[in-house]
């Protein structure tokens, strides 16, 4: 490669780099992922819980949760189970400051969306507390919710659904747990936004869906229409697997 081939190739570069592995690959547009890593990338297929969208495999087509739980929100959906190389990305992205991996990232949102037919007014992303947002120093919900608002033509509105009380981590709570821990940590704002309005609300990961059932509670409280909701991964209990 000529020194002025060099030149060219830093201002406008045919090589990436795959956002797994790390290997060089051509590409025009994310998302950025070699042939070998697609492969292993835990895509939700199959059949699914029609309200959470979380992967079953019983007769039913809703999960014991669903069937047992008053679910505020109208559906939700992500493309990928929460599971190895999803998981380690997307801890990355929420944990270690990798934010250059959530336009791609977004991107395999932006599919889910379209193949789940979502008929959606504007999108907001779940919010985090002052004091999460002065450690982390971001919001990655807010992140994707960005690119798939400028993807999908949709308005953005971050100043809508605001989080008043920051609350301890939730990892070790079951849903009902997590259900008080999370009552009167959120509250919304110029609500005009959002009277008759299909709302999209974003996050990162949908786990026992307790954070995304109040958030549309409170939603619809403010007289929002219907609530959507597209996350990047699920995870999927161990009852759902045995069926």
């Amino acid at each position: 490669m000529t020194f002025f081939d060099k030149i060219l190739d830093v201002i406008f570069p045919n090589n990436f780099k795959c956002i797994f592995c790390g290997c060089e690959i051509s590409a025009s547009c994310p998302p950025y992922v070699c042939d070998r890593c697609v492969k292993i990338l835990p895509f939700i297929n199959g059949k699914i819980c029609l309200r959470c969208g979380e992967p079953i495999s019983s007769l039913s087509d809703y999960c014991i949760k669903c069937k047992d739980n008053i679910r505020f929100f109208n559906f939700a959906r992500a493309p990928f189970v929460y599971e190895h190389p999803i998981s380690t990305l997307i801890h990355g992205f929420k944990y270690r400051n990798q934010k250059y991996t959530f336009e791609s990232l977004a991107k395999y949102m932006e599919e889910c969306y379209i193949k789940n037919d979502f008929q959606t007014d504007l999108i907001i992303p779940v919010p985090s507390s002052k004091k999460r947002l002065k450690v982390r120093g971001y919001n990655q919900a807010e992140l994707l919710s960005k690119q798939l608002s400028k993807s999908l033509g949709l308005e953005l509105e971050t100043d809508v659904l605001i989080k008043v009380r920051h609350t301890p981590p939730q990892t070790t709570l079951n849903y009902f747990e997590r259900q008080k821990n999370l009552f009167g940590s959120f509250t919304v704002e110029n609500r005009e936004k959002i009277i008759g309005k299909n709302v999209l609300l974003v996050d990162d990961v949908l786990t026992t869906g307790a954070t995304i059932n109040y958030c549309s509670e409170v939603l619809k409280l403010s007289k929002a229409k219907k609530v959507f909701v597209l996350t990047l991964a699920r995870t999927q209990s161990e009852l759902a697997k045995k069926g």
